[in-house]
């Protein structure tokens, strides 16, 4: 999960923030009233790192509950830009679970 910051990613030749990439790209949201979310997404370019030019590609993925406050998107990254979304919702969801789990089990300790 990214959070929202000054990061940029780069859209057919242009660098954007998060931000500005769901302003630019939202026209596209898929809604799924039956499971109570909407989401879209778009392959774009990652700076690995702020000095060199080593942009790679990666698939992002803007999701919101249907009841969620309007700013309450959350927004994955997934390094392999050719994965479908579904499978992406499906991983994280099982790298969630984990996190739960352990922050219940050692949350007293």
């Amino acid at each position: 999960m990214m959070k929202r910051n000054r990061a940029k990613y780069r859209y057919q030749g242009k660098d954007y923030t998060l931000k500005g990439l769901y302003r630019l790209l939202r026209k596209n949201m898929t809604v799924f009233a039956e499971k109570g979310y909407s989401y879209f997404s778009a392959v774009v370019e990652y700076n690995l790192s702020d000095e060199d030019d080593n942009w790679i590609p990666v698939k992002l993925i803007f999701s919101r509950a249907k009841r969620a406050p309007k700013n309450s998107r959350v927004v994955l990254l997934c390094s392999d830009s050719m994965l479908e979304d579904r499978k992406v919702f499906e991983t994280y969801a099982l790298r969630w679970s984990i996190e739960v789990y352990f922050k219940e089990r050692y949350k007293n300790s």
